[in-house]
């Protein structure tokens, strides 16, 4: 009786030590439905630094030389269209239009009595020619001065905000040389200078994508201008990408960099691009679920340049990537039926971009 017993109780203890209900293996892991798309491969990338510049800037000048007596404005003040943003000492202005309005009159007066007398008889035709225009160039003077007047009062072009001041009260202002910058509120764009060769490679109208000192994620851009003419020294040319509305906030001034794919020849340097909802993070790593032989596989990568929905892989398998995996998705699940899924990438096609994703 004491040997039966003890025989129980050894076969509990064995079974305690085998698998559990809850223990699985890769044979107890249940099958699997799952939408697969192919890593895609687009052409070669060319990046170039770029700045970014409001499209409605001005540099504020006067067409009249003369003391400066006051700068209402300073960097970073905000103004409406008219304000007044520097004045000059008009003293000689001033005088000049007052002789310029006395000629004008006398000039009236003179035409007034020759067409009284050329009416009755006592004047000649030619006289009356001589005081028309002498009056038509009291009047020429007249405008003149009142226009070299007004230059003495620079106002604002339109709203916006002062990024630049170079000048002070007792400066001497002279005709092309700016006194102050302005930007405007709205749309910005990005220019850069780029060899001449990549250039005509790029062309008006070609996508890229953006990145953006003080904006969050990469920004698809199309390129607005492209210049003909070479700058000296550099011997670059500078082409301009217009920015969506969604990117105001973009101070003028701020670093950018602008990447364009461009065609390569050779295959190997291909960028390799994949869905960004492909991939997982576990802790500092990254991984994709490959399909292989009817089997989900995890595969780490590594991974280089974010562009909308796609990432760039730098390293990692090219079959088959399970989009958007469930958290309980397992290593060496098999799989019950696959779904293709297309994938359009965004680098990949620049050229003709999704047009869900065009900029306004």
């Amino acid at each position: 009786m004491k040997l039966r017993t003890t025989t129980m109780l050894s076969l509990v203890a064995l079974g305690a030590c085998g698998p559990s209900a809850g223990d699985r293996t890769d044979g107890d892991i249940p099958a699997v439905d799952v939408s697969v798309s192919t890593p895609r491969r687009g052409g070669a990338t060319v990046t170039f630094p770029a700045t970014v510049v409001a499209r409605n800037r001005a540099e504020i000048a006067t067409r009249t030389s003369g003391s400066v007596e006051r700068v209402e404005v300073d960097v970073g003040d905000r103004v409406r269209a008219g304000d007044v943003l520097v004045t000059l000492a008009a003293s000689d202005l001033d005088a000049r239009t007052e002789a310029a309005e006395a000629r004008l009159k006398l000039a009236q007066r003179a035409h007034g009595r020759m067409d009284r007398l050329a009416a009755a008889g006592a004047a000649s035709r030619s006289e009356l020619d001589v005081a028309v225009m002498e009056l038509s160039a009291a009047e020429a003077a007249a405008t003149d001065a009142r226009a070299q007047a007004a230059y003495a009062t620079l106002r604002a072009p339109f709203a916006g905000i002062v990024v630049r001041r170079d000048v002070d009260p007792g400066d001497l202002a002279v005709p092309g040389r700016p006194l102050l910058a302005l930007v405007g509120p709205g749309a910005r764009t990005l220019r850069a200078d780029v060899p001449s060769a990549q250039a005509d490679r790029i062309g008006v109208g070609k996508w890229a994508t953006a990145e953006i000192e003080g904006i969050a994620g990469p920004v698809p851009v199309r390129v607005s201008r492209v210049s003909e003419a070479l700058t000296p020294g550099t011997r670059t040319r500078q082409i301009e990408a217009d920015l969506p509305g969604t990117t105001v906030t973009a101070r003028p001034g701020a670093w950018a960099r602008l990447t364009f794919q461009v065609s390569s020849r050779n295959e190997g340097a291909a960028t390799l691009w994949i869905p960004a909802d492909a991939v997982i993070e576990r802790g500092q790593l990254r991984g994709v679920y490959t399909v292989r032989a009817d089997t989900v596989r995890l595969r780490w990568i590594r991974t280089g340049r974010e562009a909308g929905d796609a990432v760039e892989m730098l390293a990692g398998p090219t079959t088959p990537l399970v989009r958007r995996p469930d958290s309980a998705l397992r290593d060496g699940a098999p799989i019950r039926t696959v779904t293709e899924e297309p994938f359009v990438g965004a680098i990949g096609d620049l050229a003709a971009p999704d047009p869900s994703r065009t900029p306004s």
